[in-house]
């Protein structure tokens, strides 16, 4: 779990659902951030920090950046295919 994703969320009272309103991704997207499966984009990361008040840098490592990124629409509309 991204703890600094989780506290930097609930340090300006905000719920999932809000922030991911705020930041302007569906509650799903924002939940994969905050539980490691997927991490933003740069331009997503920086919305995510303006919502926050604080910096990326505080919120994700550069480590982050190079593990995972976000997941590509195509796919996952593909892996629905494959799971029906």
């Amino acid at each position: 779990m991204n703890e600094k994703l989780v506290r930097a969320r609930k340090n300006v009272n905000l719920t999932q659902e809000k922030a991911a309103t705020k930041i302007g991704v569906t509650l799903r997207v924002y939940q994969r951030y905050e539980t490691d499966e997927c991490v933003p984009n740069v331009k997503r990361a920086m919305k995510i920090a303006e919502v926050f008040h604080t910096t990326v840098e505080e919120l994700f490592s550069m480590n982050d950046f190079n593990n995972n990124s976000e997941p590509d629409p195509h796919q996952i509309q593909n892996e629905e295919k494959t799971n029906i």
